[in-house]
């Protein structure tokens, strides 16, 4: 498991991307805000690590479900 201060300046954007998401889909909001963050630094154009951090904040106002969903379901593209 990739912890994330120790990241290399080797690693890609898409390996950290999928690591945040791995572990927002674990509902582990606290790693996955870090990751998605870290990408944005590497990639700051970076699209989808911007909407999951949109979608973590959201998250985070609220009193979740002990089993939310963790899918998302986009209405346009």
């Amino acid at each position: 498991e990739i912890t994330y201060g120790d990241w290399s300046s080797d690693v890609c954007s898409s390996d950290l991307f999928d690591q945040a998401l791995a572990n927002f889909e674990r509902r582990d909001l606290t790693l996955a805000e870090l990751g998605f963050r870290r990408v944005l630094e590497l990639k700051p154009d970076d699209g989808p690590a911007g909407y999951f951090l949109e979608r973590i904040k959201e998250l985070a106002a609220q009193e979740l479900p002990e089993l939310w969903a963790t899918h998302t379901i986009l209405k346009e593209k």
